[in-house]
């Protein structure tokens, strides 16, 4: 049933954003869903962006649910797991997080207007960025 809350969810904030309202990123059906879009980026930074073992990678989350997400790859799986020194740090807010996870704007488009920042290694922002959709 997860899966349709999620759904729901992001068909709601879709709809927020086509009539100029803010998105509802507070309250227990914001917090599954951004908690599970968090849980897809060891996905994609193990299998979509096919880090190497050892690569980690910081999501700096700003807004009405400032968080901080950290990823490493270990065994070929990325996991969530607190980080001291990630290779490459990326910085959004929570909108920017949750439109980018879902497929509803380019990563590319987003770093090169500035609204998402990168910091680290090159390669490996590029390969999140292009691959950070994990719904669509």
């Amino acid at each position: 049933m997860a899966v349709r809350v999620v759904d729901c969810w992001v068909h709601e904030q879709d709809m927020r954003v086509a009539t100029g309202r803010a998105s509802r990123c507070q309250g227990p059906v914001a917090a599954l869903v951004l908690d599970r879009l968090a849980e897809g980026m060891g996905f994609v930074l193990a299998k979509k962006a096919s880090a190497p073992d050892g690569a980690s990678v910081r999501f700096e989350l700003s807004g009405s649910r400032a968080s901080r997400i950290d990823v490493v790859v270990r065994g070929g799986r990325g996991t969530l797991e607190e980080i001291s020194h990630p290779r490459a740090t990326l910085a959004m807010d929570i909108e920017l997080f949750w439109r980018l996870t879902c497929g509803r704007v380019d990563g590319e488009a987003a770093m090169s207007s500035g609204l998402l920042r990168a910091d680290g290694d090159a390669d490996l922002v590029a390969s999140v960025v292009r691959n950070i959709a994990v719904m669509i």
